[in-house]
This record gives C-alpha cells, structure tokens and sequence, in this order.
C-alpha cells in the first residue's frame, strides 16, 4: 500500500467520515503516516461552527434520531446547543421520554398469562421493554416466542438507583410467595437487570446445531458468547469443523487464490483479512490487483 494507491481508493467517497466505514485500511494507512487530509482533499467540508448552519429543521432531523435529550446532546453537540439558544428544546424534544433524571430507575415487570414474571430495572422503560422484545438471546423475548399473553407494567416510579434495587428483590420475593416463576436467573438487584439464559446445557444443545464456530457466532450471537466466556469451546465444539489454516498456509499462491474472489483491494481485506494481511506484508498486492494500478494513472 502506498500514498498513489490511498488516492485512488479515496476518490470512490464523498467524506471522511464514509472512506473511514467503508476503506478503514486505507484510511488508517494514511492517518498513520500523516497523508489524510492530502488525498481526502476533493471531499466535502462541513463548517458546523459556521453562524446560521444548524436551522431548525436540521436541528430537528437529528433530534429525531434521538430517545432522550442527554443522547441528543451526547451525539449532536451542535444541533443539540443551537436549539437550546434559540429556545426550541421543547418543540423538538417532545417525542422524548424526559420522565425521569439519568440516575434514577425503575423496577418493572413482565406478567406471562403461564404465571411465568420477569423483573427488572431500567432508566428507560421504552427502551428497555422494546429490547426485552427484540433481542433474541433475552429470556424474555424466548420465553415470548410462545405466544403468551402478557402484561408489562412499572411496579415504582422513577426513583434513585439504590432504593430501586432494594425494591426490586422485595418484588422478586413477593412474585415468588405468590407462586410466580421467575424468568430470572442473575440475582435482582445488580442495577442492570442481566439475564443469564445460556447455561452449559442450553448451549451445548445449541452448538450441535451448527457445523463450525464461525456458523455458531453468526447465528446464536449469545450461546457463542456464554461458550467463549466460560471456555467450554472444547466440550461443546469438539463435532465442529475447525476453518483456522495452519500455520505457512497463506503462501503467494493461496493467496493469490483467495484474493480472485474479489474485485478490488478494499473487498479482499475485508473478506479474508488475513491472506491480505499476508499479501500487504510481502507486497503481493499489487500483482493480485495491477488493474488498479491502471486506474490510477487516469488521476496524476
């Protein structure tokens, strides 16, 4: 990789802010040896200080983006004080959930019709609740698979974070005097309300689903993580077929190989980033890709 070769991939995007998601190599590369601003110099500039750049509706484009005023201020300092000076926080934040202080919390429940509860803390109950509903390794949405009835609701009122721990194991005991279930296997009371449903068991059944671990962490995200963390790989993935190369494998050939399946540099690294690694090192990039050496003569 050289200075030319970081020109002629920069060319493909309009900001540094695109070539650095979609080139990162490349644009580590040149921020590493001090070029960045040389070959991003036909991308666009935004002066976002400049008096009369954040009008209301793009004030309230990124307000929109945002659940909670600190998110807004944290993620768009500009658009975010532009609005507080000309006084349009509470037009553009009324979407927002502003019921509660970024400390406090609330204990809340989900009532299955099975008598099955999970309970929990949260400083967001919107957020929280749509979670439980779409994040698939949550015991809460696996538990909701089944087609259940079920009743959320807030059992307090925002309050400060240790009252509402205690609150949330004295719920967590009375739900069980009243013969409820709970969903709950991490002790209440943690302030983050985590649920631990990949047991040794659960995961073991899952990892035989899958032929390598590379299929496991692409499709059960949470068993793969549980398997990691505990080191129970070994045991549990010992059916699966191990795609690790053995050391020496990425030779000129094999790598020569490997990158013909793809179009350009940028794809080649990013879908076999160690026979890249390999060609970057011993310079072989350039006779893999020379129609890009080609191309960027039509630049200089």
């Amino acid at each position: 990789m050289n200075k030319e070769l970081c020109h002629f991939e920069a060319l493909k995007y309009s900001s540094k802010t695109k070539f650095k998601q979609q080139a990162r190599i490349y644009y580590n590369f040149c921020k590493r040896n001090g070029f960045l601003n040389e070959v991003c110099s036909h991308m666009k500039k935004y002066n976002y200080t400049k008096k009369g750049f954040w009008t209301i509706d793009k004030c309230q484009e990124k307000a929109l983006l945002c659940e909670k005023r600190v998110d807004f201020q944290k993620l768009y300092a500009g658009a975010y004080f532009s609005a507080y000076r000309n006084e349009w926080l509470e037009k553009l934040c009324s979407h927002m959930d502003i019921n509660y202080i970024e400390k406090d919390r609330l204990v809340y429940v989900f009532e299955f019709a099975d008598n099955y509860a999970y309970i929990g803390l949260t400083h967001n109950s919107k957020e929280r609740h749509a979670r439980h509903l779409n994040d698939k390794d949550c015991v809460v949405y696996l538990h909701n698979l089944k087609n259940i009835e079920y009743n959320y609701k807030h059992l307090t009122d925002y309050i400060p974070e240790k009252e509402a721990s205690k609150l949330e194991t004295h719920f967590e005991n009375i739900y069980k005097e009243n013969g409820w279930v709970l969903l709950n296997i991490a002790p209440t009371g943690s302030l983050g309300s985590k649920y631990l449903y990949w047991n040794k068991e659960r995961c073991k059944e899952e990892a035989m689903k899958y032929n390598s671990i590379s299929e496991l962490e692409n499709k059960s995200g949470g068993a793969y993580k549980s398997i990691i963390r505990n080191n129970w790989r070994e045991e549990l993935c010992s059916h699966m077929i191990r795609l690790t190369k053995p050391a020496g494998y990425w030779s000129f050939e094999n790598c020569k190989h490997e990158s013909q399946k793809y179009n350009n540099r940028s794809n080649f690294s990013k879908g076999s980033g160690r026979a890249y690694n390999v060609s970057l090192s011993n310079k072989w990039l350039d006779d893999f890709f020379p129609y890009e050496i080609n191309k960027l003569e039509k630049y200089f």
